[in-house]
């Protein structure tokens, strides 16, 4: 009888411990299911903020790409005008106000 109460209180004891586990690997399982939640979060907004940049990176890139081509215009006139400037006295450069 002894040994039997025994059994019987060890068994219950490790069920006892398994439902506690299972509650905390319940736990512990929304938990890593939050974590990643929240990690897609931030790479979603990480993606985002990179396409952004991208989109921002490639308007600048146009913006200089334009600048430099209002600059290439302006030195092929200047070379154009060089040999003017050693016969006349004034040069009128075709800048707009």
């Amino acid at each position: 009888m002894l040994t039997f109460a025994i059994i019987s209180l060890t068994m219950i004891v490790f069920a006892i411990g398994l439902a506690v586990g299972y509650r905390a690997n319940a736990r512990d399982l929304q938990k890593m299911i939050d974590a990643r939640q929240e990690l897609d979060a931030l790479r979603a907004a990480l993606n985002g903020a990179q396409s952004q940049s991208v989109r921002r990176f490639n308007s600048y890139e146009r913006r200089l790409s334009s600048a430099q081509e209002a600059i290439n215009e302006y030195e092929e006139i200047f070379d154009r005008m060089e040999p003017q400037r050693e016969t006349q006295s004034a040069i009128i450069l075709p800048f707009k106000k």
